[in-house]
């Protein structure tokens, strides 16, 4: 290969590295911290959710609202889980359906308002009572250009009580 081919190369790859800098990051991400659009009810104390023996449980705070996007959140087990029931004062989510069995559920909800309660049940196989059962819970909003959210995990552990 000549200098001649290289310096050529090189010459076409200056207009693409150049554009590809030109163009700008999406106008709402997944951040850190309360200071999002959405975040986490208890951020401050870093108690995002809660978890018992049988209960699921947050809220997300909007610091100002979006119209005409949805909130989801995605809860991930360690082992598989029945959901129950969806317990919360907001009708509006949706989600899988009852008696799923999964280790990951996500549910969604439009975003207008100044509160996004989320609660549901679930049952363990009875074998699983003396483990740890641990959840993550992440959210985000769709479409992503429309407001920023928290990016930090509701992350919670315990050991499974018998029945």
């Amino acid at each position: 290969m000549s200098r001649r081919t290289i310096v050529k190369g090189a010459a076409w790859s200056v207009p693409v590295i150049a554009a590809a800098v030109a163009v700008p990051m999406a106008a709402a991400s997944a951040i850190p911290g309360n200071n999002a659009n959405y975040h986490w009810q208890g951020e401050s104390q870093e108690n995002w959710s809660t978890l018992t023996n049988d209960t699921w449980s947050a809220q997300i705070v909007p610091n100002s609202p979006v119209s005409g996007a949805a909130i989801s959140i995605t809860v991930v087990f360690n082992q598989p889980v029945t959901l129950s029931a969806i317990v919360t004062n907001n009708p509006t989510w949706s989600g899988p359906q009852l008696n799923s069995t999964a280790t990951s559920f996500t549910f969604t909800q439009p975003t207008g308002g100044w509160g996004h309660n989320l609660t549901f049940s679930f049952t363990f196989p009875p074998g699983a009572a003396g483990s740890t059962l641990t959840s993550s819970g992440v959210m985000f909003i769709t479409p992503s250009s429309a407001a920023e959210w928290t990016a930090e995990a509701a992350v919670n552990s315990l050991t499974l009580a018998a029945r």
